[in-house]
């Protein structure tokens, strides 16, 4: 953006204080609709579930709440959360592997969707739909993936248990079959056995009953940053039209025409997100260059991965003379590796400057602890002027995000 010049940032942080994220709202929203509108040119029946664990904040769940998305939770806590932003609850699918027995009675009552994830959450519903038996409970089934500790083992013993215990809670229907992995290279292979496992369980078990299949999250964004999956990104053109295919293929499909249900969370979120954070300090090293700025990294990569986001450097100086060199980029916490980017071969950045980090939107906001230092505000720009969306994290604003 031709807007963001150090005097830019530097008025937005006499303002918010640096360091601070910059949601791009325009982004997120296209991201959700293109997804969307590839599946659909391939399969009319799709619908899209925003996982809000990869970024919980309130303007993120807010603008794709807006734009149609469903949204997934995985807790009570997130299944409240997202009720009290006047999101429908019937546009809420519940995962996870603990709802209690309140949570199974307000999914019913909001009529929302729910997926079980264990036989002993199955033996839970089983009690609970007996004390209740003027109650119906519309509920999905995850299935366990070989390399998933989470879900319902898919066997014939498994399965024929399941549609014995109906005779005696007529008032329990299996609508829906979800399946999830933590598959992280988003690869064609694992998506398509998955919805060939999908449809082969519906087929052979549910036929009657079975509305929908959900598989899950893990799509990858086709302009993921180079480097940080070993295998080739997929275009999410390259996602709908192997996955769609496959379920025309299928004749139960074909004659049931389910609703086909996607749960991405980062691959919605990461790239409309960015961390400007501002140099503190320069140290030379040897032949390197240690450049401290006002960041940490929990709050750029809390899962610790070792792989450099992209950035960008915006000089306070214009008219200096800056050299390239070898730097590592370190927060101001006491932690030793408090490392936000390694080992980068760049201009150096001087005291005053600031760094722009890209692709920071997943798993920041969400999972980032309060150690040390404040949670920074989140803004976002239009028309050369900002607006705060969450304001740093304070006395006043304790949990200012959500």
């Amino acid at each position: 953006m031709n807007q963001m010049n150090w005097r830019f940032l530097e008025n937005i942080s006499e303002v918010v204080t640096s360091p601070f994220y910059i949601l791009n709202e325009t982004c997120l929203v296209d991201n959700y609709k293109n997804l969307l509108s590839a599946f659909k040119k391939h399969y009319s029946n799709t619908l899209i579930a925003y996982a809000c664990k990869a970024n919980n904040c309130e303007s993120v769940l807010k603008a794709l709440s807006g734009a149609g998305a469903l949204i997934e939770v995985s807790s009570s806590l997130e299944y409240q959360g997202i009720i009290n932003l006047n999101h429908d609850p019937e546009k809420i699918i519940f995962n996870g592997p603990l709802k209690t027995e309140n949570d199974w009675l307000l999914i019913q009552k909001n009529n929302s969707i729910a997926n079980i994830d264990s036989i002993d959450e199955m033996e839970q519903l089983y009690r609970i739909a007996g004390l209740h038996s003027n109650k119906d409970f519309r509920v999905g089934l995850r299935l366990r993936l070989p390399t998933s500790r989470f879900g319902i083992p898919v066997d014939v013993h498994t399965f024929n248990s399941f549609k014995d215990s109906l005779r005696n809670y007529p008032n329990i229907q299996y609508v829906s079959l979800h399946g999830h992995s933590n598959c992280k290279t988003g690869s064609l292979t694992h998506f398509a056995n998955l919805t060939k496992l999908l449809l082969k369980t519906a087929e052979e078990y549910f036929p009657d009953t079975i509305q929908s299949i959900n598989l899950g999250g893990g799509f990858l964004h086709p302009e993921i940053p180079a480097g940080s999956v070993n295998e080739p990104i997929p275009s999410w053109h390259d996602y709908a039209l192997q996955i769609s295919n496959l379920i025309n293929e299928s004749r139960w499909a074909y004659e049931t025409q389910p609703m086909l249900y996607l749960e991405p969370g980062a691959g919605l979120v990461a790239n409309a997100v960015q961390m400007v954070t501002k140099v503190i300090k320069i140290e030379k090293s040897g032949n390197n260059y240690r450049v401290t700025v006002d960041a940490n990294a929990l709050q750029v990569k809390p899962t610790r991965h070792k792989f450099n986001m992209p950035f960008e450097l915006v000089k306070s100086q214009q008219d200096a003379e800056y050299h390239s060199g070898c730097f590592t980029v370190y927060g101001p916490t006491c932690w030793e590796d408090d490392i936000l980017l390694s080992g980068v071969s760049a201009e150096i950045p001087r005291k005053g400057d600031y760094l722009i980090i890209n692709h920071v939107g997943a798993y920041t906001i969400s999972l980032m602890p309060h150690f040390i230092m404040a949670a920074p505000a989140v803004i976002s720009l239009k028309d050369n002027t900002f607006n705060i969306l969450h304001p740093r994290q304070s006395l006043l604003h304790p949990t200012s995000h959500l």
